[in-house]
């Protein structure tokens, strides 16, 4: 827990996390959204991969608009639920 391994769920889950340079992948259970947000005046709703039939397992972001501040990763599943990931400091 120290390191950070470790996110918050209410029955989505993260598979894979991985920053490559500028590009963050992003791997999960099955979703119907996977989105990229921060708080404050850099909070973007539009960084968002969905799938009408919830099928949605993997995704593929830019965190360059993030660097200086931090972002984070939200599953949300075909009910609702949610899992976010700890901030992400690119």
């Amino acid at each position: 827990m120290k390191a950070g391994r470790y996110y918050s769920t209410q029955g989505p889950a993260f598979h894979q996390l991985l920053m490559d340079g500028d590009r963050l992948l992003v791997k999960t259970s099955e979703a119907y959204a996977i989105s990229l947000t921060t708080g404050g005046d850099r909070w973007q709703s539009g960084e968002e991969r969905h799938n009408l039939d919830g099928s949605i397992s993997h995704a593929e972001f830019d965190l360059a608009p993030f660097r200086g501040s931090y972002c984070r990763v939200t599953v949300v599943d075909a009910a609702g639920k949610r899992a976010w990931s700890n901030p992400i400091w690119p």
